[in-house]
């Protein structure tokens, strides 16, 4: 057990105690203290566990994502364990998709994502259900005017049509993949959905791929931008891959992008990808 993790289960026993003994009446806390004369160092070693606390938290923020606390339960002490973090806080993926999305890059990145420990939101244009390109009816997590002003750490298109066009038009998501491009967030498009980054302005200068029937649109949109027939190209915070067949392909990319190549690796070999 790291010294971390006891000093704070040892921190958490002392607000514990100390909320309870002096919330009672005074009767009551002297039962708790019945020694006056210990009053006095209760409160010494609870200020001490305090600093302590403070002088480890740099080292405990260090240590790997998983967490514990010791929480006091009404007859006995019990570990829970907590949602893994990267970098401290739990990283957010937003997926905006609506009717005739491919389903194959939708659930093959929200999949893989969420096995590398990230929080993925699906929005749907209006919350509903939608019925993408195979007819495969997929179930959103909420609508998109719901999620705008919340922090993301990731936007990711997926293609289809008529979906790609759909997203392109729709006054939330160039609002929100506007913002999140000003700040430089990372902003993933696959298949026909590289093109809504094109109409958006985000691929001048920069080198992007996309479904190849959509190459010309992309390059009358944004003529500055130099189109690769790569699986996957990253270019500043932009990334855009090809198609259902290079998803997988595309969601380890992301990965990578977010949590670190080895996270990526570990996912890539539990899929046997």
């Amino acid at each position: 057990m790291s010294q971390g993790f006891m000093l704070h289960g040892l921190w958490f026993f002392f607000i514990a105690h100390g909320l309870h003994g002096f919330a009672q009446s005074p009767a009551e806390a002297d039962v708790l203290i019945p020694n006056a004369k210990l009053k006095p160092a209760i409160i010494i070693i609870f200020f001490i566990m305090l600093t302590l606390l403070l002088f480890s938290s740099t080292q405990w923020a260090s240590q790997p994502p998983t967490a514990h606390v010791v929480v006091l339960c009404s007859d006995a002490l019990q570990t829970v364990r907590l949602p893994k973090f990267a970098g401290g806080f739990m990283k957010r993926v937003l997926v905006p998709f609506t009717t005739g999305v491919e389903e194959i890059e939708l659930v093959a990145v929200v999949d893989i994502l969420r096995r590398a420990e990230l929080e993925v939101k699906m929005v749907s244009l209006d919350g509903h259900a939608v019925t993408g390109r195979s007819h495969i009816i997929i179930q959103a997590d909420g609508a998109i005017e719901d999620v705008v002003d919340q922090h993301w750490d990731m936007l990711v298109l997926p293609g289809g049509l008529p979906n790609a066009h759909l997203l392109r038009d729709n006054h939330w998501v160039k609002h929100i993949t506007l913002k999140l491009a000003e700040r430089r967030t990372t902003i993933a498009a696959i298949c026909a959905a590289p093109t809504a980054l094109a109409a958006f302005g985000l691929t001048r200068n920069k080198r992007v791929t996309s479904y190849p029937a959509c190459e010309e649109e992309m390059k009358n949109l944004q003529p500055s931008s130099k189109y690769v027939q790569d699986t996957v190209v990253e270019d500043d915070f932009l990334i855009t891959s090809r198609g259902a067949g290079t998803a997988v392909a595309f969601a380890l990319h992301l990965v990578a992008a977010m949590c670190g190549q080895t996270k990526a690796d570990a996912v890539r070999l539990s899929i046997v990808a």
